[in-house]
């Protein structure tokens, strides 16, 4: 099976957004999960065992109702190199570009089976979408390893399974990815479940307007058949308790 490299992308500078929902909701809740709030798109409040209340963006507008958004990318106005700590707790503005943090993922995952939904964009407006039915992160002492995919569907094909599943979480701090050679979160600049060199996706990057072309970026491999020369413009992974 031939490896595929992630280290250089070239972006194509295509005009477009995507617009984000800026409705929010601040109340104290026994809540565990989107699911709760019925089809809101709303940011709400949960609860889950071994964390206190903590605020998460709810998406009901695909895929049914009940997502919880765990990642955002959609402009420069974020910093996704961070440190080990700034991915455990999370960092980012919910109604824009953010990562919730591995150790409330984790917590959410472990609490009951999840499915796994990541929605893409691109610079030309197209989109795309990989759904998994069964993802899992694991605990910190773990590595907050990929430990769970399950089957994945979608259009946007399958760029987790093959070189990302049952790796641990690398941030430009903490090198856990089977590189001998170099740390593919601080080449890349972002926090990611990194093999061996690399692998086929990359969704904590550059924004394509931000990258310099040299390094970094935003990649999904299968969705842009393996040569990385049309930007990603949008990013955002959600997940489901199932049920």
């Amino acid at each position: 099976m031939q490896t595929y490299w992630i280290l250089v992308l070239f972006f194509l500078h295509v005009e477009g957004d995507i617009t984000i929902s800026t409705e929010n909701s601040f109340e104290n809740t026994a809540a565990n999960s989107c699911l709760s709030f019925n089809d809101s798109t709303d940011i709400h409040s949960i609860v889950l065992p071994g964390i206190g209340p903590f605020l998460v963006p709810c998406n009901s507008s695909v895929s049914g109702s009940g997502w919880t958004v765990i990642q955002r990318l959609v402009n420069c106005h974020e910093n996704f190199n961070r440190t080990w700590i700034d991915y455990k707790i999370g960092f980012g503005d919910l109604r824009e570009n953010f990562f919730l943090g591995l150790e409330k993922i984790h917590l959410m995952t472990l609490a009951q089976p999840h499915e796994l939904y990541i929605q893409l964009q691109n610079v030309y407006g197209a989109t795309s979408y990989a759904l998994y039915d069964n993802f899992i992160v694991g605990s910190e002492e773990e590595g907050y390893k990929l430990k769970s995919l399950g089957e994945c569907s979608g259009t946007a094909g399958d760029s987790l399974t093959e070189y990302h599943l049952n790796m641990k979480f690398s941030t430009l701090d903490r090198d856990n990815d089977r590189d001998e050679i170099r740390n593919c979160a601080k080449i890349l600049g972002g926090g990611w479940w990194f093999s061996l060199n690399c692998g086929q996706s990359f969704l904590n990057g550059k924004y394509y307007k931000c990258d310099d072309g040299k390094h970094g970026g935003v990649a999904w491999a299968t969705w842009q058949n393996y040569e990385f020369t049309t930007g990603l413009t949008f990013t955002q992974m959600m997940i489901r308790p199932k049920t």
